[in-house]
């Protein structure tokens, strides 16, 4: 389960991938709210790819709205 962090650079995403890595994401200038809803997409997707199965539709709306 991904975790939100805030430090002194702001906010930051931390989760272990599917090959057991601890990583982390720094999302920029967001708010707890956003911070949260990235580490709840990046647990979906961490979870499909181990699974090898398919992303919901709502993380597929995100991907594809997060440019």
């Amino acid at each position: 389960m991904a975790s939100v962090n805030k430090d002194k650079k702001g906010w930051r995403v931390l989760f272990v991938d599917q090959n057991g890595v601890r990583r982390q994401i720094r999302p920029g200038k967001v708010n707890k709210t956003t911070a949260r809803q990235i580490g709840m997409h990046i647990d979906r997707i961490v979870a499909t790819i181990a699974s090898q199965g398919t992303l919901p539709l709502q993380t597929v709306k995100w991907l594809s709205e997060s440019r």
